[in-house]
């Protein structure tokens, strides 16, 4: 009898925001039972896919996502893109991926209020568990999320003049 692969990830996401970009670092840490997983797949927001390179690593080793088969599942998600990458090496037990990108900073007008989405690359499979978002504004910029989807995170594991919050 064999059992179903089973994957956990947490998601841990640090935005760093100036007037011109912002630089979004993410670490998607798996937790993999019963079955090995040979490759990711990620729901790539379409602003990413299309403005942005995506890094994808795996121990230093960079990975090379494509968009997935469209027999495997539809390529697109919502506004997401579904994007497969074969991993360095067979992941079973913990393991985590990094993800970077850069977009643009939206403009800015001096002493204005501007709501904007960050968008968030996810795993498309398994259970995603806890997920963390840490902003580090410039001295000219002023961010933090609205809405009652965030928490403020007050364990203090922030980069310098960093504030970080946890999805509820």
């Amino acid at each position: 009898r064999f059992l179903p692969r089973a994957v956990d990830a947490r998601l841990a996401a640090q935005a760093d925001i100036d007037a011109a970009d912002t630089i979004v670092r993410e670490t998607i840490r798996f937790d993999v039972a019963h079955v090995p997983l040979e490759f990711v797949t990620l729901l790539v927001p379409e602003e990413v896919a299309r403005a942005a390179p995506l890094e994808v690593r795996q121990n230093g080793h960079l990975l090379h996502p494509e968009p997935a088969p469209p027999d495997e599942a539809p390529a697109a998600v919502g506004d997401a893109v579904r994007m497969t990458a074969m991993l360095e090496r067979p992941l079973l037990g913990q393991g985590e991926i990094l993800v970077q990108f850069t977009l643009p900073t939206p403009p800015l007008r001096m002493e204005a209020t501007l709501q904007h989405d960050l968008p968030i690359v996810l795993p498309a499979d398994g259970r995603l568990g806890r997920q963390s978002v840490s902003l580090s504004p410039s001295d000219a910029v002023t961010a933090e999320p609205r809405g009652d989807d965030w928490k403020r995170d007050v364990t203090g594991q922030t980069a310098v003049g960093g504030r970080a919050w946890i999805a509820v």
